[in-house]
């Protein structure tokens, strides 16, 4: 069971990564010209300015390059306002980002462009200690810890009424509370049996008692259609890893766990998956849906997030389908790769990995994406040094109040992967 839970964890982080463009009502004529204002940050850093970042700016006309200052600001001047153009920001080591067909006029100035790190070491985010007891966990059962830093979690083994524990958590750098919960489960079915969840401040360490008094344990079937990955219907699930195939947690974001999948089978129009969880009072609940053949594999894959209310016991969802890509391959100069509108979909992405490390976003306003023109003379080793592979990805989100996603309502992704992306 635990085994089970380690794929799901390290693929969440980019699953719910957010990929908007702030826009605003403004409209203005084709032949206007504006002086294209903006700051670069690091989200992953409270906002924090990013100084020497490059900014490539194609009109169609000109090929426009310029640096961030030691503010992250930046100020091209004179560009079109009324005429799509490409914009890439990239910088040393930071994952790069293309925004293709930008009307600058349909923008929110200064226009905010982030540009994080591409590895997770460069950050030096806060460690938490949290340590304490623990009561109301059936004996011989386990209890596992898990949060809002997703990564993090670790579980105990029940001989007593009370039971000591520890555990390490890494925080955001501006976060002043830290949510998370515990599940007791049965060792040997892997049942969920009891939960708590709790919320602390954050400091270096953190003593809290921890009672698991919930002990509705709920049986809930999870009806879910039928996605077709790259235009073949999904005819089976992982068997491996079937905890992960949908995971029940608590709280505003992914984080706490609550329960997963016991069983599944295979239905007419989909599958049913048999989910164990535990609902507590005052949480919100959140079921996550991971459905491929292989989870390890690398494939095509339909993954899902909705909210529900805390009880139910029957839940239908229905899945997106993944790109169908024609061919595909390659993906180089004087390229583009399009694929049919996914039905349901709001956004459109491709990525880029390099090795494991997310290092370039394209972002456009529907399934057709160009590789960029790159200035004379620049140093494209900064946005890609070799070959690396792309992804298609089409997905279902609604923005929040600040241009994030908004996981109070329904979320939905699914991917393509296809070749590979290099500069000639």
């Amino acid at each position: 069971m635990i085994r089970d839970l380690t794929l799901w964890l390290g693929t969440l982080a980019l699953l719910t990564a957010s990929t908007g463009c702030p826009t605003a009502d403004d409209d203005d004529g084709g032949g206007a010209r504006i002086d294209l204002e903006g700051v670069v940050i690091d989200r992953n850093l409270g906002d924090a300015p990013v100084a020497d970042a490059w900014i490539l700016l194609d009109t169609g006309d000109e090929l426009i390059t310029a640096r961030s200052d030691g503010d992250g600001s930046f100020l091209i001047p004179e560009v079109p306002a009324g005429t799509p153009v490409t914009l890439t920001v990239a910088g040393e080591e930071r994952r790069a980002t293309t925004y293709l067909d930008r009307v600058l006029a349909d923008e929110e100035l200064p226009l905010e462009l982030g540009c994080e790190y591409r590895e997770a070491s460069y950050y030096d985010l806060p460690m938490i200690v949290v340590s304490g007891t623990f009561t109301g966990a059936p004996q011989g059962s386990y209890v596992i810890f898990s949060g809002e830093g997703v990564l993090n979690y670790d579980y105990f083994y029940v001989e007593s009424a009370t039971t000591e524990f520890q555990f390490e958590a890494q925080v955001a750098t501006d976060a002043d509370e830290y949510f998370f919960t515990a599940l007791a489960f049965d060792g040997g079915t892997g049942e969920a049996l009891a939960a708590a969840a709790v919320t602390v401040d954050v400091a270096a360490e953190v003593d809290v008692d921890v009672e698991l008094d919930h002990h509705d344990t709920t049986w809930m079937t999870i009806s879910a259609s039928q996605p077709l990955l790259d235009g073949e219907p999904l005819t089976t699930l992982d068997p491996t890893y079937t905890s992960s195939l949908g995971m029940v947690y608590s709280g505003d974001g992914p984080g706490g766990f609550t329960g997963w999948t016991m069983d599944w089978e295979a239905t007419a129009s989909g599958f049913d998956l048999d989910v164990t969880y535990v609902p507590i009072d005052d949480e919100d609940a959140h079921i996550t849906l991971y459905l491929a053949e292989d989870l390890t594999a690398g494939g095509a894959f339909s993954y899902a997030i909705l909210p529900f209310e805390p009880g139910a016991t029957e839940l239908d969802v229905q899945m997106m389908d993944s790109p169908l890509l024609d061919g595909g391959g390659d993906f180089v100069p004087g390229t583009t790769v399009t694929w049919d509108p996914v039905e349901g979909a709001t956004d459109y992405t491709i990525y880029v990995l390099d090795g494991d490390s997310l290092a370039w976003w394209f972002l456009a306003d529907g399934p057709s994406f160009s590789f960029p023109r790159m200035p004379d003379g620049f140093d494209s080793s900064i946005i890609l040094d070799g070959t690396a592979s792309w992804v298609a990805r089409a997905y279902e989100r609604t923005e929040d109040d600040e241009g994030g996603t908004d996981l109070d309502q329904p979320y939905r992704v699914a991917e393509t992967p296809d070749g590979d992306i290099f500069f000639e």
